[in-house]
């Protein structure tokens, strides 16, 4: 990956040169100093080289090979992006089939107040989801169980009250103390509710078998 590297900041007028003190590549142009360390694959035994050599520079990138174009439009790489971003690297990815280098991007200060501005919806969506959930069933760190969301609770004990009998959205919104029972039951995300008649609804077959498993979660949330 050298070459590249070097071929990229020399064509830029930077004098180059490689295992300066350690550092994988240096190019000094005046008083601006660019550091590159370069990896394979990026790893955090790479995240803490970049990091050390910002004590020598602002301007450290982290150069690793290009991956597939798949790769570089996922959620992964991306999130390795954001990481790199968030430490103030920059990121230089080397096409290795045809030896060129290109900046991805360069080092600079994360502006962390543009960045909670753009999270502030999301934070707001989490802070709702939290307020509106009624039980705890959820483990933390889980990543293969079914997420019990706050709208999922709500259909679980509309399907509760339906169990036994065909029910009006009147009798219902009582029961669950819910206003938006009509469009819960119109939505019918999870295809548990069926129409009878003009404001009656009842549970399917399929919403029947499906609540079976949230026994405990209906208890909790008949509490609440």
């Amino acid at each position: 990956m050298y070459l590249p590297i070097k071929k990229l900041f020399e064509a830029k007028d930077y004098i180059v040169k490689g295992e300066v003190k350690s550092t994988d590549i240096t190019a000094v142009k005046g008083d601006e100093i660019i550091i590159v360390e370069m990896k394979m694959l990026l790893t955090f035994k790479l995240l803490y080289q970049a990091l050390n050599r910002q004590r020598l520079s602002d301007n450290v990138f982290i150069a690793i090979p290009k991956p597939p174009y798949k790769k570089l439009i996922g959620k992964s790489f991306k999130e390795k992006e954001f990481i790199l971003r968030r430490l103030h690297l920059g990121l230089i990815l080397v096409d290795m089939e045809n030896d060129i280098a290109q900046v991805r991007f360069f080092p600079k200060v994360f502006d962390v107040k543009l960045s909670q501005a753009k999270s502030k919806k999301k934070k707001n969506q989490l802070i709702e989801e939290f307020n509106n959930r009624k039980s705890n069933s959820n483990f933390g760190g889980t990543s293969r169980t079914k997420i019990v969301t706050a709208y999922k609770e709500r259909v679980i004990k509309l399907a509760h009250y339906l169990k036994e009998e065909p029910k009006s959205t009147k009798e219902l919104r009582i029961l669950t103390s819910d206003k938006q029972v009509a469009n819960l039951l119109q939505k019918n995300y999870y295809g548990w509710f069926q129409r009878v008649d003009r404001g009656i609804y009842t549970i399917t077959e399929v919403g029947s078998k499906e609540i079976i498993e949230f026994k405990e979660l209906i208890n909790q949330l008949l509490k609440n």
